[in-house]
């Protein structure tokens, strides 16, 4: 949720979008962990920039088409997993949906929506 803040962050300064659905997916496949790579190659975890890993992954596939992708710790959250994988996810579903609360510069809170039932 932290990465995904940030740049909801961004874009909301811009258009005051509030609502956000979370999308759950399934990834069968062996992944390259890159997560203790941090210090050794500091670029792959950039927190703004992305180049140094989309060009390793790019290097990958050049290599070997059925290359495995690349997975790394969440920039801004620790220790969550993270994995450049858009091309293994199969069965997207909507999870849940999110109401984020913007106070000008930034999301400060996150509510979960929920139906709503009515009881007499």
């Amino acid at each position: 949720m932290a990465e995904t803040s940030h740049y909801r962050d961004h874009f909301m300064a811009f258009i005051q979008e509030l609502d956000m659905h979370v999308s759950a997916v399934d990834l069968d496949a062996d992944v390259l962990d890159i997560r203790m790579s941090q210090e050794t190659y500091p670029a792959f975890h950039e927190q703004d920039d992305y180049g140094a890993g989309q060009a390793l992954e790019r290097h990958l596939r050049a290599k070997d088409r059925a290359a495995s992708p690349t997975s790394a710790c969440a920039i801004r959250q620790a220790n969550a997993p993270r994995c450049s994988a858009a091309r293994l996810l199969a069965n997207c579903r909507q999870e849940r949906h999110l109401c984020c609360g913007w106070d000008g510069r930034a999301i400060t809170t996150v509510h979960e929506k929920v139906a709503f039932k009515w009881t007499a």
